[in-house]
């Protein structure tokens, strides 16, 4: 009976310990969270200014053992609050976020959120192609050293809609960095994407997309670094223009040494075919060096 009490005394210990780092990581997660929106605002400010977007945190719910938040994308375009992308967000708190703990992931984190693309006025019109699915979901980890591990997944889609059918294999992105965007790793992957008409008279076939980037930020405020697109087989079947090329290819390097900036930017394409005649390959690249 003693050792039983004893044990019981040390479970609701645990759980109390567990409950109040919980509770405490938790109110560490929105000042982390804040913090990658405001890096991530100054990331396409200072490198795609032309986008215009902005993201921001919205309907904030603190919990003890986990939160909810939605992320809200808009653009300089957007005419209303409505005109809006929203990401819905669930995040278990650390040291061990019951998400993780789930997997058998025992390492201690920060966080762990699943990620899904909400449904709006924005974005009603995908919902009905994917059958009321989120097109995007996925999740990201966030580590004590600041390190944001994130996996999504595009769902595939197959979807006919007046003259046009689009049939999409889905894709995964992954991308590793830390919540001061110091170093980003990213990965895109798409095996099939066709979009023509609904009678199959004209097609547009793209396989083996490909999307690697490793990049970190310079002093001066740009990244340098690695990075490629790759489209493995192309195919346009158009009548009397039907063409289609191999293995094209763009991928640049970039780099700084004290105010020296080098860096290069190549194309390629092989097995170039239009109207059945092969026109061979190429290559272009062209080297920047200051």
């Amino acid at each position: 009976m003693k050792k039983s009490l004893v044990a019981v005394g040390v479970i609701v210990a645990l759980g109390a310990v567990w409950t109040g780092a919980s509770w405490y990581t938790g109110s560490k997660v929105k000042d982390e969270l804040d913090r990658v929106i405001l890096k991530t605002n100054d990331f396409f400010a200072v490198n795609v200014p032309e986008s215009g977007l902005n993201f921001k945190v919205e309907n904030y719910e603190k919990g003890v053992f986990s939160s909810k938040a939605d992320i809200v994308i808009t653009s300089a375009d957007s005419a209303s609050p409505d005109d809006s992308i929203v990401f819905k967000t669930n995040i278990d708190h650390g040291p061990f976020p019951l998400s993780q703990v789930a997997k058998f992931n025992l390492l201690p984190k920060l966080a762990a959120t699943q990620i899904e693309l909400a449904n709006n006025a924005t974005t009603k019109e995908l919902f009905e192609a994917t059958q009321g699915k989120p097109f995007i979901h996925g999740s990201a980890v966030i580590g004590y050293s600041k390190s944001i591990d994130t996996n999504l997944e595009l769902i595939p889609v197959e979807y006919k809609k007046d003259d046009v059918s689009l049939s999409f294999s889905g894709s995964k992105f992954d991308v590793s960095t830390t919540s001061d965007l110091a170093a980003v790793d990213a990965t895109l992957v798409t095996d099939n994407l066709v979009i023509g008409k609904k009678d199959n008279s004209e097609s547009m076939t793209l396989k083996g997309l490909k999307l690697v980037s490793n990049v970190t930020k310079s002093q001066y405020g740009f990244y340098t670094g690695t990075q490629s697109f790759v489209i493995a087989d192309t195919d346009f079947n158009i009548p009397e223009t039907k063409f289609s090329f191999k293995d094209f290819k763009i991928s640049s390097d970039t780099s700084i040494t004290g105010e020296d900036v080098k860096g290069n930017i190549s194309y390629s394409i092989s097995d170039l075919k239009a109207l059945e005649q092969n026109l061979g390959s190429g290559e272009l690249t062209v080297a920047i060096e200051n």
